[in-house]
């Protein structure tokens, strides 16, 4: 996992009716601080202090205890991770009434951490975190006065979020502020505000030794190379007993000759004319080549030396796309990608439009030509088999398959001319239409065995297939196949069933503004990116991610501007307002949806934001629209 340089972190926590001191809330059953209420019951209640954040705040000995098996995995990968780093505790709103607003989503910061050590603890019960501040870096905010800023998820972990450098700046100088202001500092003690002021004065430097500390311990970019070597020497008990096992060998085992070796033949390789070989392996270093005498498949070949399990876990994606992705993404997600495929034949990638799920499925093959892999385009249209693989023409009496039948046929005769590179067939807007109508035969056929032929192979229909003169109606699902379907989550499509699901592994792909300018190749200056980040953040849930697509569009009007004076904020501007915010739909009456108008007013009112004037105009319509009690569409 990645871990950003710049910023800080930061963790929800429960509320809190003590300021987290070290002592059990009172009247745990009338107040809710976020946790399940079977838990205040059977702990807090009884005077049993089971709260991880009860001591998050004790003056004596301050801890917070993290029951989060990522955030433990990252400490033993990379022990000091966490030193000298500044930690947000932010949460639901509360007040001392009833706990946690009801109704109220709008989150707080509770306080500060600037952390000094932190150590795994595990008992007979799950592990946990344990995290302690140096003793004059720590501080708790004035309650309920400093709103959360817009924060960012950490891939690989899923309690701790990312917060910028300046958005966590301007929440400590709001929290000093509110606490000198008259009638908000009375919740805490002359002590407390003492803190509040030194962490404010000290901030600067923390998150230089911060930002210093933390650029030591990024992992490697990329995944190491998986290799696959014979001889190996089991270590341990187990070699024992494996030596033991008596295993029948065969004198000659036969390879298929790699596909790097064939020669070409008018500028494609020589599939047709490529033979198999036997390398005798009865006589150490006696490399000489036998002709083979009858076909052998690579599955057989691979079993042969106990190789095929290993060779399936590295399959997709092939070596050069496995690179790229890794550079543009991370290497968790080619981690997904190579367990995916490996597991099941059809990987959905799904997220929010614009997040890169295209780009990842024509990025699975090292095969610029397009020769192993196809784009099938799904319509909404689709009813049956014969839209993906064609029909029986009632004249002539001859199939006529599609584009992505000619590449299963294709794909067939390569394979049994010894061809055992992966083929990958891509479908676009995947659940346009039900899948269950036109794609049963492939979920029925490719639940048996690369092996078994017979079962793997579906009847087309007809005499025989257009085009193909003297071949039977036939095709072979061949073992090298696989299938990534891209999905979207909108009113236009049609929700997957169990039985698609189960025989399928789902891929989220996630993407944040900083990523989609990276991946698109734009360099804009620091503001204008954060800019990017915070609306995006609001944004992106609602499906109206500033994506990739958006990233270029900027592009090209920066390009524009540069002719009739466009400045870097307006062209910005002209982008958020025409592919962004159209896509946007608010509820009058819908307090979530008046809560997103109020954030964005607020977003739009910095003083960094000073360009976009029509953004500005389209927030403050919708305002108005949510007043009146009228609903907003903006198509």
């Amino acid at each position: 996992m990645n871990i950003e340089t710049g910023g800080a972190f930061a963790f929800r926590m429960n509320a809190h009716r003590h300021q987290w001191n070290g002592s059990i809330c009172s009247d745990v059953l009338g107040w809710n601080c976020g946790s399940d209420e079977s838990f205040r019951i059977d702990y807090c209640e009884r005077g049993i202090g089971r709260c991880f954040h009860m001591h998050t705040f004790d003056k004596s000995s301050p801890k917070i205890l993290v029951p989060d098996n990522s955030v433990c995995q990252l400490l033993v990968d990379q022990p000091n991770i966490l030193d000298n780093q500044i930690l947000i505790y932010y949460g639901g709103r509360f007040n001392f009434q009833h706990g946690i607003a009801i109704g109220n989503t709008d989150d707080v910061i509770f306080g500060l951490y600037r952390v000094k050590k932190t150590y795994i603890e595990q008992t007979k019960g799950p592990r946990y975190l344990v995290i302690e501040p140096f003793p004059d870096g720590w501080a708790v905010f004035p309650a309920n006065r400093v709103r959360m800023p817009n924060v960012r998820s950490i891939p690989g972990l899923s309690y701790i979020k990312h917060i910028r450098t300046n958005a966590l700046e301007v929440s400590v100088e709001s929290a000093l502020e509110a606490m000198n202001h008259p009638g908000n500092g009375e919740n805490l003690s002359t002590d407390l505000q003492q803190r509040l002021q030194t962490v404010s004065s000290a901030l600067p430097v923390w998150l230089d030794i911060a930002a210093t500390s933390r650029s030591g311990y990024n992992p490697p970019a990329r995944l190491p190379a998986i290799k696959i070597v014979d001889n190996v020497t089991l270590e341990g008990p187990l070699d024992s007993k494996l030596k033991s096992l008596k295993i029948p060998t065969v004198s000659k085992v036969r390879f298929p000759v790699p596909i790097a070796a064939i020669g070409k033949h008018d500028g494609k390789p020589a599939i047709e004319e490529a033979k198999l070989a036997v390398f005798d392996k009865t006589a150490p270093g006696d490399e000489s080549i036998v002709q083979a005498t009858e076909p052998v498949t690579a599955i057989d070949a691979m079993k042969s030396d106990g190789l095929d399990a290993a060779a399936m876990l590295v399959r997709l994606p092939e070596p050069q796309c496995a690179s790229t992705l890794e550079t543009q993404f991370d290497t968790r997600l080619t981690m997904d990608l190579r367990v995916a495929f490996a597991t099941k034949p059809l990987v959905i990638l799904t997220g929010a439009p614009g997040s890169g799920k295209s780009w990842i499925a024509g990025h699975i093959l090292d095969d610029d030509e397009r020769d192993r892999s196809v784009i099938v385009p799904v319509s909404s249209t689709w009813r049956g088999r014969e839209d993906l693989l064609g029909y029986v023409n009632p004249v002539s009496g001859v199939f006529e398959p599609t584009e992505f039948t000619e590449f299963l046929l294709r794909a067939e005769a390569v394979w049994d001319a010894g061809d055992r590179r992966a083929r990958l067939v891509i479908f676009e807007e995947f659940n346009l239409s039900q899948p269950e109508h036109w794609l049963s035969d492939f979920l029925v056929r490719l639940e048996y065995e690369p092996k078994n032929r017979i079962d793997r192979t579906i009847s087309l229909g007809g005499s025989s297939i257009a085009r193909h003169p003297g071949r039977k109606p036939t095709v072979f699902l061949v073992p090298c196949l696989s299938f990534v379907a891209t999905l979207n989550n909108d009113h236009t499509v049609k929700p997957l069933s169990p039985r698609v699901l189960d025989r399928s592994a789902l891929i989220e792909v996630v993407s944040n503004g900083r990523s989609a300018l990276k991946r698109a190749g734009i360099e804009v200056d620091d503001e204008i990116a954060e800019m990017i980040e915070e609306v995006n953040g609001f944004l992106e849930p609602r499906g109206a991610a500033f994506s990739v697509r958006s990233a270029r569009s900027l592009e090209r009007a920066l390009l524009i501007g540069k002719n009739v004076g466009l400045s870097t904020g307006q062209a910005l501007d002209l982008v958020l307002a025409q592919e962004v915010l159209s896509r946007v739909h608010l509820q009058a009456g819908d307090p979530r949806d008046e809560q997103l108008v109020a954030r964005l007013d607020t977003w739009v009112q910095q003083a960094s934001c000073k360009d976009l004037l029509r953004c500005s105009e389209r927030i403050a319509d919708w305002r108005e629209s949510l007043r009146a009690g009228r609903d907003v569409f903006q198509a």
